[in-house]
């Protein structure tokens, strides 16, 4: 259910969209991605645009890598082949 309500309302693409990602929100998805990491629910349009925030500014990149490292021990293989 709360998937379906993630997905619903579109928040990675909120926290990740070019036009709207701040290094706030950034900080703050490390519990949403991990969620559907668990959950086996992010799609890889979700993690394309999750990366895409790497193409940003620096600080936007850096505070997402911290984030990576963070959910680190939460991803599996499918995303671990992604990310790298």
């Amino acid at each position: 259910m709360l998937v379906s309500k993630l997905k619903e309302r579109e928040v990675i693409s909120h926290f990740f969209a070019k036009s709207s990602t701040h290094a706030q929100l950034v900080q703050r998805s490390a519990g949403i991605l991990q969620f559907l990491i668990k959950e086996k629910a992010l799609t890889d349009e979700e993690m394309e645009l999750v990366w895409s925030c790497t193409q940003l500014d620096e600080a936007i990149c850096l505070d997402f890598y911290k984030v990576l490292n963070e959910i680190s021990q939460h991803i599996g293989y499918e995303e671990q082949f992604f990310f790298i």
